[in-house]
């Protein structure tokens, strides 16, 4: 069984949208018998240490690009730089 991290969790964000991917994620992730073991919500401030610990519980690092890998986005680039740190 997959363990996961899911890193932007947008359900915080009270918007419809964001609300349905989390969930068709989980499901997705879940329904193959995948374990979530961490929600990292939206817009935290990344701390290497921090996820270096948690990367290395987990098999496999998901992120939610929903509403935040467009225009520029700061946030969204710290979301590719943890994409970079995981795959190493």
């Amino acid at each position: 069984m997959a363990n996961f991290l899911i890193a932007n969790d947008t359900r915080s964000n009270l918007h419809h949208g964001c609300d349905c991917v989390m969930d068709v994620i989980t499901r997705n992730i879940t329904s193959r018998g995948g374990f979530i073991s961490y929600f990292v919500p939206m817009n935290m401030v990344f701390s290497e240490s921090y996820f270096e610990k948690l990367i290395s519980e987990v098999d496999a690092v998901i992120i939610n690009g929903e509403g935040t890998l467009h225009h520029g986005a700061h946030y969204g680039y710290q979301l590719l730089l943890l994409a970079e740190y995981a795959k190493n």
